[in-house]
């Protein structure tokens, strides 16, 4: 179990965190005292790892998540019509025969 002293914790929070992030255990002190435990939580509690992960994304700046509700008629839409002779489909089928 990694430990941590207060002062250490508000210091570093971020790299302890991430410590518990990856299924470690870490055991806070005041004085050379334990005072507390910060655990993972079990499977099932709190969000899951793809949300986790995505939050993560999103804090560092990588990623922008939409506000808005995904409109559930979008899954149920059929594709549109490509024709062969489309310009945007020649283009991306001479790009992947030309890798």
């Amino acid at each position: 179990m990694n430990q941590a002293k207060i002062y250490d914790l508000k210091n570093r929070l971020s790299y302890y965190l991430n410590k518990v992030r990856r299924g470690q255990a870490v055991r806070i002190y005041d004085r050379n005292c334990p005072i507390a435990d910060i655990v993972p939580l079990k499977s099932g509690e709190g969000v899951g790892a793809d949300e986790a992960y995505l939050l993560n994304l999103e804090s560092a700046g990588i990623v922008k998540t939409s506000r808005k509700k995904t409109d559930r008629d979008l899954f149920s839409m059929p594709p549109g019509d490509v024709k062969v002779g489309d310009k945007a489909l020649q283009d991306l089928l001479d790009e992947r025969d030309s890798e």
